[in-house]
């Protein structure tokens, strides 16, 4: 929780801050098991390339496994943070200069306390003089309605109507001024294009945020002329740019806000200033030193020492690939780890005003072919990272690996990475895809959003000759719908849109398709024409081979599908499940990662399972033996046996006749076989009638049942540490969906029907409270503590 770092209020807690809509986030960071996967798959002593740095864990576990780092950017921001992280101000050292900054002094009195001057209010309750923390603004009535504020007085936090008083401090620092003045020269150099952008983006400040950022910039200009020493300085600045934009709404009791475009929300927070930059010094200085060894070039990786291979260090540096190029020799590079620079509407341009009021525009004048466009320009990318491609290509070793770690939200991305690739001289070795909430299989593949990897190697083979325009694009269309066939075939169960057609480009990759396609001059550019194949082949193969899946007839929301099905290898999910029950007793522990190694190993893309799927079946099956690992739960022999003895006792307690499945091929009782329902294990009847029948499965694996429903009420009973993976298996599966509702089956939990069984009491009530997986019994627990306490 964050505190007050200084003033009468120090070290109490703050009651509220916002952690959504942070703009320095958008663009992600390396899974950090997934770096340690990878390295521990190269041999140590090499380079170890990533061109779009922004993590410093990269830089970390690559040096603890021998090997040196090339970390570069041509964002000024991704390099300062990274700079930072790897090489943070010794605590004494910040803490004198930011004192220094805070007590010089402005209009007569100490910057620190003529910032918070600006946000001066009165306690409501006590009336005590107080500073307010932020306030929470209408954008519609451009005005603050509500301000949040802790009285030192009352000791206690507060949020209060803003008052008179309130609002004419807000309006008292005018729109125009020498301030908003003070940025725009810093992009003299800039087109009217860029100054124009610039001054739209200021409006995402309130007016007094912006006078005290420029405030603090002055006076870090004023105090320190030496770069180096401003760039700790710079930091803290720049956590202050991004926190106290408009983009933040009110973070109370709200889901995660992504803003798809730089505007403020209809209510958004307006955050005290210097509350912001005390937070970003505190944060600063709980950044420990890395035992890092920082190189000043990158050509000096490459230098033997006297007695052997030089030791793992690391570069790293604010350039582009094409300038790195010219420092490093072709082939000298390991392995090449990159997160893809992607469109972002919102980060790139206010990364341009950020760089620029930092550094000024020069620094920031790469960053303007992203931060000037409002809409992807997949031409335009394509030709951008084909140039990124090849330059990596050339420098990567013969023998080494290019991989590529990103989450998309279009699937344009991964499949203008394959083309820019084929094009380069690469080719595709392995490749994964996992949606990024796994219940989204059945989501638009417009706005689905996933993770992707991508391992590339040096294609051995020379450009082919261009295919006939007329041949290719029949090609393409073939391929496509074999693919199209093959993955469904393959998975056993309808798949998202975004999947399918990302293992459509894998085999139009795999195929050599992508590589004719770059090679000839096709009408409309390699990227159009390949899509629209592909497009052509779905719509060909709705009417022939798929089906595509809504629960809404023509709805967007769904998944493809076999038309004609026959007989298929078991659903992904079911395979994935024995799987881990077979292997979770075949070793003493497993970590995480092994398990999910192990399970990619067994199944190649795309029948790929999302690690999500792998982390419920572990849950289901496993019992963590510490925080890294888990081990086979022990397994009980007697569960049927007590379950059958628990539903006997409790069918004729709720006034039932009885019948269970005799283990061996004998009749079934006096119902006889024709009506003891053939998957029943238990029978509770009146009248020699079936009312209510019980399938026992140990196992989340249900669709042998799933046919249209029998006799009397269906009810399948299932272990309670299975019920989260078979949540997760209905989720992602439309079509075990409707199978499930169509067959009428009811499902109850393990646990529940035993304490039933066990109680004093028992009615149809509570019955009818106990079933399901997610039962009315469950959700009345949850909401005891709100109506009283023991």
């Amino acid at each position: 929780m964050p505190r007050y770092f200084s003033g009468p209020l120090r070290h109490q807690e703050i009651a509220w801050w916002p952690e959504n809509s942070l703009v320095l986030e958008r663009p992600g960071r390396f899974d950090a098991e997934l770096v340690d996967v990878y390295l521990s798959g190269w041999s140590p002593g090499g380079i170890i390339l990533d061109p779009f740095a922004r993590d410093p864990e990269v830089v970390w576990r690559a040096q603890r496994r021998g090997f040196s780092t090339i970390s570069i950017h041509f964002d000024p921001l991704a390099h300062l943070g990274l700079a930072i992280a790897l090489d943070p101000p010794a605590v004494s050292a910040l803490d004198s200069t930011v004192t220094r900054l805070a007590d010089s002094p402005k209009r007569g009195v100490p910057l620190r306390q003529h910032i918070q001057e600006l946000y001066r209010t009165t306690c409501a309750t006590c009336g005590s003089p107080a500073i307010a923390d932020g306030y929470l603004w209408d954008r519609d009535q451009g005005a603050p309605v509500r301000k949040r504020y802790r009285c030192a007085t009352c000791q206690q936090a507060f949020e209060d109507p803003v008052a008179e008083a309130d609002l004419a401090l807000a309006h008292s620092v005018p729109v125009e001024g020498l301030y908003r003045s003070y940025i725009l020269d810093r992009f003299s150099g800039a087109g009217e294009e860029a100054r124009e952008l610039v001054q739209a983006l200021l409006a995402l400040y309130t007016p007094r945020s912006l006078y005290a950022l420029v405030q603090l910039a002055l006076k870090i200009d004023a105090l320190y002329p030496d770069a180096a020493s401003k760039q700790p300085l710079f930091w803290l600045l720049l956590q202050c740019l991004d926190l106290c934009t408009n983009l933040h709404p009110d973070p109370a009791g709200h889901a995660a806000y992504r803003p798809q475009r730089p505007r403020a929300p209809r209510q958004y927070l307006e955050i005290n200033v210097w509350l912001a930059w005390e937070q970003a010094w505190a944060a600063l200085r709980e950044l420990k030193p890395a035992s890092v060894r920082l190189a000043p070039n990158p050509a000096d990786l490459l230098a033997a020492a006297p007695a052997g291979p030089p030791a793992p260090a690391a570069y790293v540096g604010l350039r582009s690939m094409r300038d790195l190029a010219q420092h490093l020799p072709a082939r000298s590079v390991a392995a090449i780890l990159a997160q893809p620079t992607q469109f972002d509407v919102v980060y790139w341009p206010l990364a341009y005003l950020w760089s620029g009021w930092l550094w000024g525009e020069q620094r920031a004048a790469p960053l303007w072919s992203l931060a000037r466009r409002k809409a992807p320009s997949w031409s335009w990318y394509l030709q951008a990272v084909e140039v990124a491609l090849h330059v990596l290509g050339r420098l990567l070793k013969a023998d080494g690996q290019l991989v590529m770690a990103f989450e998309a939200a279009d699937q344009a991305y991964p499949a203008l990475l394959m083309l820019a690739a084929a094009k380069a001289g690469l080719r595709l070795v392995e490749t994964g895809f996992a949606p990024g909430d796994a219940a989204h299989w059945t989501a638009p593949s417009a706005s689905q959003r996933g993770g992707y990897r991508q391992t590339w190697a040096l294609h051995e083979l020379p450009q082919p000759a261009p295919m006939p325009r007329e041949a290719l694009e029949a090609a393409l269309r073939e391929e496509a719908r074999r693919a199209t066939v093959d993955t469904l075939t393959q998975r056993g169960e309808p798949v998202g849109a975004t999947l399918l057609r990302y293992a459509i480009w894998r085999r139009l990759e795999e195929r050599g398709l992508l590589r004719q396609a770059m090679a000839g001059q096709v009408e409309g550019g390699a990227w159009d024409a390949v899509s629209e194949q592909v497009k052509r082949a779905l719509q060909e193969g709705v009417a022939s081979e798929v089906v595509w899946l809504s629960e809404k007839e023509g709805g967007e929301e769904g998944a493809w599908w076999l038309q004609r099905p026959g007989s298929l290898s078991p659903p992904l999910d079911d395979r994935v499940e024995q799987a881990v029950r077979e292997l979770l007793p075949q070793r003493p522990a497993w970590t995480w990662r092994e398990l999910v190694r192990r399970i990619e190993a067994d199944f190649p893309f795309p029948a790929t399972p999302e690690p999500d799927l792998v982390r419920r079946c572990l849950e289901a099956y496993g019992d963590p033996v510490d925080e890294a690992r888990w081990q086979a739960a022990a397994t009980d022999a007697a569960w049927r046996m007590n379950l059958i003895e628990a539903l006997a006792r409790l069918g004729y307690r709720l006034g039932c006749g009885v019948w269970i499945r005799p283990a061996g091929p004998e009749a079934a009782g006096d119902l006889g076989p024709a009506s003891f329902p053939p998957e029943a294990d238990v029978v509770w009847a009146r009248s020699q009638e079936v009312r209510l029948s019980f399938v026992l499965r140990e196992t989340a694996q249900i669709d042998d049942l799933l046919s249209e429903s029998s006799v009397g009420e269906r009810y399948l009973v299932i272990p309670a540490r299975r019920a989260g993976l078979l949540r997760a298996k209905l989720a992602r599966s439309l079509l075990r969906r409707q199978r499930l509702a169509a067959a009428a089956w009811r499902i109850i939990k393990d646990d529940h029907l035993v304490n039933l069984a066990q109680g004093a009491q028992v009615s149809w009530h509570e019955w009818a409270e106990a079933v399901g997986l997610d039962p009315l019994i469950e959700r009345d627990e949850a909401r005891l503590p709100l109506f009283g306490t023991s």
